[in-house]
C-alpha cells in the first residue's frame, strides 16, 4: 500500500510540475503580447497625434486653395474684361479707320 501511495504522490508532484511550468510559459506569452499590445498603444497614439497635426494642415491649405481658386476666377474675370475691352477698343478703331478712308477717297 505504501508503495502505490508513493506513486500516486509521485504522479500527483510531476503533474503539478508540468502545470507550474507551463503557467511560467503562460505568464511569459502573456508578458510578451501585453508588452506589443503596450507598443501598439504607443503607435496608435502617435499616429493619432499625427492626423490631428495633418488635419489642421490641412484646413489651413483648404483655406489657401480656396483663395487661390477665388484671385485665379477674378484674374479670369479681369483678363476676360480686358479682351472685351480691347476687342471693343479695335472694332471702334477699325471703324473709325473705315470711315476715314472712305471719307478721304470720296
Amino acid at each position: 500500500m505504501t508503495n502505490e501511495l508513493y506513486q500516486s504522490v509521485g504522479e500527483i508532484k510531476s503533474g503539478l510540475e508540468i502545470l507550474l511550468k507551463a503557467e511560467v510559459r503562460n505568464e511569459e506569452k502573456r508578458r510578451r503580447l501585453y508588452e506589443r499590445i503596450e507598443v501598439v498603444e504607443r503607435q496608435n497614439e502617435k499616429l493619432l497625434d499625427q492626423q490631428e497635426v495633418i488635419r489642421s494642415r490641412l484646413q489651413k491649405a483648404e483655406v489657401m486653395v480656396d483663395e487661390y481658386k477665388r484671385i485665379k476666377q477674378m484674374g479670369r474675370g479681369w483678363m476676360l474684361g480686358a479682351a472685351m475691352f480691347g476687342g471693343g477698343v479695335t472694332l471702334a478703331v477699325s471703324d473709325w479707320v473705315t470711315a476715314a478712308i472712305k471719307a478721304i477717297g470720296r
